[in-house]
């Protein structure tokens, strides 16, 4: 559906999915607008939820933690590991809606909660980093 997705492109402008997703809010107020990060993109921008608390801009992040950078599951590559960091108290203490999930069964109920908490919102679910999804091919949009 044309206009229903913000993508910043492959390899590039890590960080932006938060700022997107306000933006994309504040011009559709009545659509409901779930951001999706890793946790580094997530936290290259992290600050920007004060943002959307301040102004009541309810957009709803969902962070796949995987404790970080890259593709390198066994932690290979100098600088790599994040940690588990908890965004989702960093975001509470802003004023927002947060959520911690570390189980696969907790991930709808907690996605409920912050959608229906009316506040901008932080699901911060811990993930495997050696998992890998299928490639999800997304149509491009004109405009």
């Amino acid at each position: 559906m044309p206009g229903h997705r913000l993508n910043s492109g492959p390899f590039g402008c890590m960080g932006v999915g938060l700022p997107f997703g306000i933006g994309a809010k504040v011009a559709k107020p009545d659509t409901q607008v779930v951001v999706l990060h890793g946790d580094g993109s997530y936290g290259i921008n992290a600050m920007e939820i004060d943002t959307a608390v301040r102004h009541r801009v309810p957009v709803l992040a969902v962070i796949s933690n995987n404790g970080g950078w890259t593709g390198d599951p066994e932690g290979n590559k100098p600088g790599r590991n994040l940690g588990h960091l908890r965004y989702d108290r960093m975001a509470e203490a802003f004023g927002a809606h947060a959520e911690y999930v570390d189980k696969p069964h907790e991930i709808r109920p907690a996605l409920e909660r912050a959608a229906a908490s009316g506040k901008p919102a932080v699901v911060n679910v811990i993930t495997d980093p050696r998992a890998r999804a299928q490639t999800v091919r997304f149509s491009a949009y004109t405009t």
